[in-house]
């Protein structure tokens, strides 16, 4: 029982120790912490697997490049004024050949207004008002494609979640994005918090399974289940493989994995290895639950 106890207590305090480096994010360079516990922010870890081959083009391969267009929406012409050698007026002097590069701007988004008619006709026989239809997602008598893309999504099965820094005239903003299979909503917004989330889906998800990282703000949505982002969650687990020697982040990855390869079609493996492997894997549940737990609580 001693030995137990000992056992127990000495787990307890490398779990603590872990847990320490993980809310500080130490690292060899800015503190004693030795150069095996060097810990840094997971969202920059590539999941990308070494292909050994060479980084840029491979042999093989066309490559492309933008292109000049024949016909520019507006050319500048640039004369040179005068002789730089002599000082010699050049202004009435003609051109003998020229030299040309170009610019390439992006044009202001513009509204494109499409008007819907609903048309009335009177039936001759029994002179009933008949009303042509509108579409279904056509509401309101002005309505933006954007505020359709916005409810589809709330009424989507799965919707992921993010958020990602920039600058809008100088000042740092976020992006926040939800999409799904198929639509995607992106507003920009000087702040990160949930007040962004409220603005713009106050009722949260309530039919979807909710995709995010553990950023408070998006844990705090409604909807009807959450569930952690597989890059991030592989991203972390790769953080402690690597700088904690963790054994269990280095089972439940393989076992992450193995679920992204099945669900993609690309698993090689029968089902009966995988159902073994799953099977050691829940032997060894309860010790990894307490570990994860300790972590938590700590």
């Amino acid at each position: 029982m001693k030995r137990e106890i000992s056992e127990l207590r000495m787990l307890v305090q490398q779990l603590r120790d872990e847990n320490l480096l993980l809310k500080g994010g130490k690292d060899s360079r800015t503190s004693s912490t030795a150069s095996s516990y060097n810990l840094g922010r997971s969202n920059r870890i590539s999941l990308r697997a070494s292909s050994g081959r060479k980084s840029g083009g491979q042999p093989g391969h066309s490559g492309s490049t933008l292109s000049m267009s024949d016909t520019p929406n507006e050319t500048i012409d640039h004369y040179p004024c005068v002789c730089e050698q002599c000082g010699e007026d050049l202004q009435g002097v003609k051109s003998t050949s020229f030299s040309h590069r170009q610019m390439v701007d992006i044009p202001p988004i513009m509204p494109v207004y499409t008007e819907h008619r609903s048309h009335i006709k009177i039936c001759p026989l029994c002179h009933l008002e008949n009303r042509g239809s509108f579409p279904e997602d056509l509401q309101a008598p002005v309505q933006p494609v954007y505020e359709n893309i916005r409810e589809r999504i709330v009424e989507s099965a799965v919707v992921g979640a993010d958020e990602t820094g920039c600058h809008v005239n100088g000042k740092k903003h976020w992006f926040h994005v939800w999409q799904t299979a198929v639509h995607t909503f992106i507003v920009s917004f000087a702040h990160r918090g949930y007040a962004v989330i409220e603005k713009y889906f106050a009722d949260g998800f309530p039919v979807s399974v909710y995709v995010s990282d553990c950023w408070s703000s998006q844990l705090k949505v409604i909807s009807k289940a959450h569930q952690l982002c597989m890059a991030h969650l592989l991203r972390e687990l790769t953080n402690f493989e690597k700088n904690l020697k963790s054994r269990w982040s280095t089972q439940m990855k393989e076992l992450f994995l193995s679920y992204v390869e099945r669900s993609n079609g690309t698993l090689r493996q029968t089902n009966t290895h995988l159902r073994r492997k799953l099977l050691t894997f829940a032997k060894e549940m309860p010790y990894f639950m307490a570990r994860i737990a300790v972590i938590i609580l700590t």
